[in-house]
C-alpha cells in the first residue's frame, strides 16, 4: 500500500477527491465532477488517474464509492506518511 509515490497530477486528483468527499458529506465526485474540475474534456482521463492511484493504494474502490486509504500523505514526495 502506498509503495509508489503519486505523480504530482495524481496527488492533485487525490486531494481533489478528498477534499470533495469532506465538502459533501463522505459523498463520492463523479468522474465528471472530477473532470471539469481539471478541465478535462472526458471523464475518462479522470477514470484513468483514479485506477492508477487505486492500483498504487492511495484510495480503495468500495461499490461505487471511493475510501481514503491513509490520510497522512507527504505533500512533498506524495508518499503515505
Amino acid at each position: 500500500q502506498g509503495d509508489e509515490m503519486l505523480t504530482i497530477r495524481q496527488q492533485e486528483v487525490y486531494d481533489f477527491v478528498k477534499k470533495y468527499k469532506s465538502i459533501n458529506q463522505g459523498v463520492t465526485p463523479r468522474l465528471v465532477d472530477i473532470a471539469d474540475n481539471f478541465g478535462w474534456a472526458s471523464p475518462n482521463s479522470a477514470k484513468c488517474h483514479l485506477d492508477l492511484i487505486v492500483k498504487k493504494g492511495y484510495l480503495k474502490r468500495d461499490r461505487r464509492a471511493l475510501m481514503i486509504v491513509d490520510n497522512s500523505i507527504c505533500a512533498t514526495c506524495g508518499r503515505v506518511i
